[in-house]
C-alpha cells in the first residue's frame, strides 16, 4: 500500500493544471536542460553568437518542423546606456530589460530582451558562432530589397564581400548590435514576410541584424515545408543556421538525435 501511494503522489507532483482553458497536463520530466548544462552554456558564451532553441512537445514545433524552434541573438550585458531610443513607457517594459548577460530576440510578445538563464528553461539549446574573418560565398544571393537604407558602413561591408574582400567579425559585430538593438518593441512577423522589416520573426530578427552579411552566410530565405508540411512558404528557419558557415560551439545531448533526423 505504501509503494502505490508513494506512486500515486509523485504523479500527482507532475501533473500541471492550466486555469484559463481548464486543462491538466502530466509531465514528468519538466525542461530537459538542467542547471550543469546552463552554467557550461553561460560559460561559452560571446556577444554575437547565434542561439537555437527547441521545446519538446509544443505545438509551434510541429508546426515550423525541424530540430530547433526558435533563433535568438545574445549580445551581452546591456544597461540604461543602451536603451536611450526606448520610448519612456517602454523603458520598464519586458522588451528593455538590462542585464549582464542579455539574449535579445523575436517572440508573439515582440522583440525584445531576455536574461540567458530564463532563455535556457527549455529542452535543447545550440550555440553558434561567426567565423573571425568573413568571405564572400560561391553563390551568388539577391540583393536585399531596402539596401538602399541601411547605414553606410553596412551597405560598405555588403559590397566589399561581394568583391571579393574579408571582413572581420570585430568590425561587423558592432553594427550588428545597433541594427538588432534599434528593432526591440518591433512586433511579430507572423505572415513570415522576409522582405519586410516593419516586423520580424525570430530568425527573421536574427538574419536582419546581421543582414550585411549575407553573401558570406548565405542565409536567405527560401522555399520549405510548413506547417507540419501542409504547405510550402519562402521562410529561414531555425535549423538552417545549422547549415552554414557557423561555427558550433555547444550542442544540447537532447538536440543531438533531432539534427541527426533531419541530417544537419
Amino acid at each position: 500500500m505504501s509503494k502505490l501511494y508513494d506512486q500515486f503522489v509523485t504523479i500527482l507532483g507532475d501533473i500541471k493544471i492550466f486555469r484559463y482553458p481548464f486543462w491538466l497536463v502530466y509531465d514528468p520530466g519538466s525542461y530537459r536542460i538542467k542547471g550543469p548544462e546552463s552554467r557550461q552554456i553561460q560559460g561559452l558564451l560571446q556577444p554575437g553568437d547565434i542561439l537555437l532553441r527547441r521545446y519538446e512537445g509544443y505545438l509551434d514545433g510541429r508546426i515550423i518542423g525541424g530540430a530547433f524552434s526558435h533563433a535568438a541573438l545574445y549580445v551581452g550585458q546591456i544597461t540604461e546606456s543602451d536603451l536611450v531610443e526606448a520610448p519612456p513607457e517602454g523603458r520598464t517594459s519586458r522588451h528593455f530589460q538590462t542585464g549582464p548577460e542579455m539574449v535579445s530576440h523575436s517572440t508573439a510578445e515582440g522583440v525584445h530582451l531576455e536574461d540567458i538563464l530564463t532563455f535556457v528553461r527549455c529542452d535543447g539549446v545550440a550555440v553558434l558562432r561567426l567565423p573571425r574573418t568573413l568571405r564572400k560565398l560561391k553563390e551568388d544571393y539577391p540583393a536585399p530589397s531596402d539596401l538602399r537604407s541601411w547605414h553606410p558602413e553596412e551597405q560598405a561591408i555588403y559590397a566589399r564581400l561581394l568583391e571579393g574582400g574579408e571582413v572581420s567579425f570585430e568590425e561587423v559585430w558592432p553594427l550588428a548590435r545597433e541594427v538588432g538593438m534599434g528593432k526591440l518593441g518591433t512586433q511579430y512577423d507572423f505572415a513570415f514576410k522576409f522582405e519586410d522589416g516593419n516586423r520580424l520573426s525570430c530568425t527573421e530578427y536574427v538574419a536582419h541584424a546581421y543582414r550585411c552579411l549575407r553573401p558570406a552566410l548565405g542565409i536567405v530565405p527560401t522555399r520549405q515545408p510548413f506547417l507540419g508540411g501542409l504547405r510550402h512558404q519562402v521562410v529561414i528557419r531555425p535549423q538552417d543556421f545549422l547549415k552554414s558557415v557557423l561555427e558550433r560551439i555547444h550542442i544540447s545531448p537532447t538536440a543531438v538525435e533531432a539534427i541527426r533526423e533531419n541530417k544537419l
